[in-house]
């Protein structure tokens, strides 16, 4: 029994680290925001606005509560509940994932 547990604990494990299951990683936490910036315009202004201050289609950026983090705007854009497009990974990488989720952070807190 008890190697049973370990063989299963290791493959959990060996399953996580090769990326086979989703998670929100520690690369959602190092984002560039000034490059987010830019894939924020190129991606999402359409909706949320040039300066992320909401549209009759997408809301304003700046008005998220203090508890959208950058882990939690990062898993919002990679798995959006509607109407907002779903728009990873056709059009974007983790990397673009990880810098937007920083540049909206950072517009959330300059309320």
């Amino acid at each position: 029994m008890k190697n049973r547990t370990g063989a299963a604990s290791l493959a959990l494990l060996l399953t996580a680290c090769s990326g086979h299951m989703r998670s929100v990683g520690a690369d959602a936490m190092h984002g560039d925001g000034s490059r987010g910036r830019s894939v924020y315009l190129e991606r999402c202004a359409a909706c949320h606005g040039a300066e992320a201050r909401g549209t009759r289609l997408g809301p304003s950026l700046h008005a998220l509560a203090p508890s959208w983090n950058q882990r939690r705007i990062f898993a919002a854009i990679e798995e959006p509940e509607a109407p907002m497009p779903k728009l990873y990974p056709s059009q974007l990488t983790r990397r673009d994932l990880a810098d937007v989720a920083a540049y909206i952070d950072g517009v959330a807190a300059d309320k």
